[in-house]
C-alpha cells in the first residue's frame, strides 16, 4: 500500500478546508433563502410607498420588499437603495390602484367581526366597497372609492393611511395628500364613517369601538356631550395662552342653549409640509368683521426665547404657504385672532390663540446607490435634486458596527447634474465585514446644518468573502 507523505496530507487538508467552507457558505445561503422566502415580496417600478418617516420612496425600478429579523420591513429598489419601512407599511400600484398592506393587523368588517391579517395583504380596487383596517396602536387604513371628511375639507380616493397622535389629531397620507389635522375629523367612505379622534367605526346606527381591538394610547376625549348638557354654552372654548386640539371651531362670543354662532368662526384645517415651506389650510368666517386681525405665529419650539414670526391671513383665502423654513425642522404654528373685549378698564384688544400644531418640514431628497461591489472596491453613486441645492455634504461609509471605512466630500454640482460617483477601496476590510452602510452626513443647507435621512445598506457578497478566506489558507 502506498504511503501518504506529509505534503499530500497537507494538500488533502487544504482541499478539505476549501470544500468545508464552500459547503458552509452554500448551506448558509440556502437557510437564509428558506427563512426569508415566506416574508419576501416583489415590488413593481412606480409603486407608491413611504418609508417609516412618511417620506416618499423613489421606486424607479423593480425591487423586493422583505421582513428582517427585527420584524421590520425593508424595500430594496434596484440601483437605488434599501429603505426602512417599519413594522407596517402600505403601498399602492398606480395603474390598477391595488392597495397592499405589509405586516400584521386586523380588518374590521361592517358587521363588527374582525379578521386577522399578516404578511402581504392585497386589497383590489374593485367598485366602491369600503374597508377599514387597524394596523397598530393609533394607525389605521381606510380603503374604497371616494374618501371625504364630514366637513368637506378633504376629498381623495382609493386609500388613506392614518396615523393618530395621542390628542386625537391625525396625519393622513396617500398618493394625493400628506397633511396633518388639528381638529377632530370624521371620514366617510361608502357605508363607513370613521371617527378618527374617538377611534370609532360608524355603520348606520351602529358604533364599533376600535380601541377595544388591541387597545389604544389615544388620550382624546370628546367634549360634545358635556357641551350639550350645559344650560348656557360658550360657542368656542378657547384660551389666550394655549391652542385647542379639539372642540368647537367658532371664535368669540356666546350663545344661549346649544345654538352655535355662525356669523364668525376660525379654524385650522390642516398642514402639508415640504422641504422649506409648510402649506397651512384654514377657514375664517367673519360676517360682522369682529376679528380685528387673523394671523399665524410660527416658531421653532426647540429654540427657546426666539420671537415667533407673525404672518397675516386674508379672511377670504383658505390656504397660505409659510416659506423660508429650514429642512427637517420642527415648527410650531399657532392660528390666532385679535378682537375687542370689555374689561374693568374698558374695551381692550385681546389676542386669542385658536389652534396650535407642531409640524416637521421634509428632509432634502437625496439618493444613494451602489453601482458595483467586489472584494476590493465599492462604487457608490449619490444623486440630488437641483431644486434644493446643499452647500456641502459628506458621504460616510461604515461597516455594520458603525466603524468608519471612509469619509468623502460630495461634489454637489455633479450630484445634481446626473450623479456623483465615488470608487472606494475596501480590500483591507472586506474579509471581516458583513455589510457596508452608506449615509450622507455633515450636510449644510443655506448655511444651516441639516439632517439627510438617505441611507443605503448592502451586504458583502458571499463569493468575495470566500475568495478572501481561500487566499489565507
Amino acid at each position: 500500500m502506498r504511503k501518504i507523505n506529509k505534503s499530500n496530507k497537507k494538500a488533502f487538508g487544504a482541499f478539505g478546508v476549501v470544500v468545508l467552507i464552500l459547503l458552509i457558505g452554500f448551506g448558509a445561503v440556502m437557510v437564509y433563502a428558506v427563512i426569508n422566502a415566506a416574508d419576501s415580496y416583489a415590488s413593481e417600478k412606480g409603486l407608491i410607498i413611504y418609508d417609516k418617516n412618511c417620506e416618499l420612496i423613489n421606486t424607479d425600478a423593480d425591487g423586493k420588499i422583505s421582513k428582517s429579523w427585527n420584524k421590520e420591513y425593508y424595500i430594496d429598489v434596484k440601483h437605488s437603495g434599501s429603505y426602512e419601512l417599519g413594522e407596517h407599511s402600505v403601498a399602492m400600484v398606480p395603474g390598477s390602484r391595488e392597495v397592499r398592506i405589509y405586516g400584521s393587523g386586523y380588518q374590521v368588517k361592517t358587521d363588527g367581526s374582525v379578521v386577522s391579517i399578516d404578511g402581504e395583504t392585497k386589497v383590489p380596487n374593485k367598485g366602491i366597497e369600503a374597508k377599514l383596517f387597524k394596523l397598530a396602536d393609533r394607525r389605521y387604513l381606510l380603503t374604497g372609492g371616494d374618501i371625504v371628511s364630514v366637513e368637506q375639507g378633504l376629498q381623495t380616493r382609493t386609500y388613506l393611511d392614518i396615523y393618530i397622535d395621542k390628542s386625537g389629531n391625525a396625519q393622513l397620507v396617500n398618493d394625493e395628500v400628506n397633511l396633518k389635522t388639528v381638529n377632530p375629523m370624521k371620514l366617510v367612505c361608502g357605508d363607513i364613517t370613521f371617527d378618527i379622534g374617538n377611534e370609532k367605526m360608524i355603520v348606520g346606527e351602529k358604533e364599533i369601538d376600535l380601541k377595544a381591538i388591541g387597545g389604544s394610547t389615544n388620550k382624546y376625549k370628546d367634549k360634545t356631550d358635556t357641551k350639550k348638557n350645559s344650560s348656557s354654552s360658550t360657542t368656542n372654548n378657547q384660551s389666550s395662552t394655549s391652542g385647542s386640539t379639539g372642540g368647537g371651531t367658532s371664535g368669540g362670543g356666546t350663545s344661549s342653549g346649544t345654538t352655535a354662532n355662525l356669523d364668525k368662526s376660525i379654524t385650522l384645517r390642516g398642514t402639508q409640509p415640504n422641504v422649506n415651506s409648510i402649506k397651512v389650510n384654514y377657514s375664517i368666517t367673519d360676517i360682522e368683521n369682529n376679528y380685528i386681525s387673523c394671523y399665524l405665529l410660527v416658531s421653532e419650539p426647540d429654540n427657546e426665547g426666539e420671537e415667533p414670526t407673525r404672518i397675516e391671513l386674508n379672511k377670504a383665502d383658505t390656504t397660505i404657504d409659510v416659506r423660508g423654513l429650514k429642512p427637517d425642522t420642527l415648527y410650531q404654528i399657532s392660528l390666532c385672532y385679535d378682537n375687542y373685549v370689555k374689561s374693568g378698564k374698558g374695551t381692550v384688544l385681546k389676542q386669542n390663540i385658536q389652534n396650535v400644531v407642531q409640524v416637521r418640514t421634509a428632509t432634502v431628497p437625496a439618493e444613494i446607490s451602489v453601482e458595483r461591489l467586489t472584494d476590493k472596491y465599492l462604487t457608490v453613486k449619490v444623486e440630488m435634486e437641483d431644486e434644493y441645492v446643499l452647500d456641502s455634504a459628506d458621504l460616510v461609509v461604515t461597516d455594520e458596527s458603525r466603524d468608519p471605512i471612509t469619509v468623502a466630500s460630495i461634489n454637489i454640482n455633479k450630484a445634481i447634474s446626473g450623479g456623483w460617483t465615488k470608487k472606494i477601496y475596501v480590500g483591507s476590510v472586506s474579509e471581516n465585514t458583513n455589510s457596508y452602510i452608506m449615509s450622507i452626513e455633515n450636510a449644510k443647507y443655506a448655511g444651516e446644518a441639516i439632517n439627510i435621512k438617505s441611507k443605503y445598506t448592502i451586504k458583502n457578497s458571499l463569493i468575495s468573502f470566500i475568495i478572501n478566506k481561500l487566499r489565507n489558507i
